[in-house]
């Protein structure tokens, strides 16, 4: 039986393709352990702790005060954490009110309105995430006529 030149050639580049690949296939790489991670993130602040990063993202958000404010629930997966986070888009009235995460568990994290006077992103410390959780507001002037304020919340998530 003869083999012609051509077909011995494309089986050996073949075998030793294969035999090259096995000897130099790049090494595993593992993602960086998280600072903190459920549970063990709660009271922590998520810009510190490095959960806020580009793995962070809004669940879910509503705006208050006329749309000067925006308070958003954020998850972090790499952290399974939650917390609240404010943007003010325009000046805010200093009325007293203030925002928080809270989970199923019962873990919260408040932040107190009347130190919201300028833009820029306000945030609570985190609550554990792998439960579902919620952001919430209670200010005088989008939720007025109560006393304490009624609550303007995000569904759980």
């Amino acid at each position: 039986m003869r083999i012609h030149m051509p077909v011995l050639v494309t089986v050996a580049a073949l075998a030793l393709a294969a035999a090259g690949s096995a000897m130099v296939a790049p090494a595993a790489r593992a993602d960086p352990t998280p600072p903190c991670y459920g549970a063990s993130c709660n009271g922590k602040d998520p810009e510190s702790m490095g959960c806020a990063g580009s793995n962070a993202f809004t669940v879910a958000s509503f705006n208050i005060d006329y749309g000067v404010v925006t308070i958003s629930l954020r998850y972090s997966d790499w952290c399974h954490a939650n917390w609240a986070v404010a943007t003010v888009h325009n000046q805010v009235p200093a009325d007293g009110g203030e925002f928080w995460v809270q989970n199923q568990n019962g873990n919260s994290a408040y932040y107190g309105f009347d130190t919201l006077s300028d833009y820029g992103n306000y945030w609570t410390n985190m609550v554990n995430g792998v439960p579902l959780a919620r952001a919430c507001v209670t200010d005088d002037v989008s939720f007025p006529g109560t006393e304490p304020p009624d609550p303007g919340c995000t569904g759980w998530r």
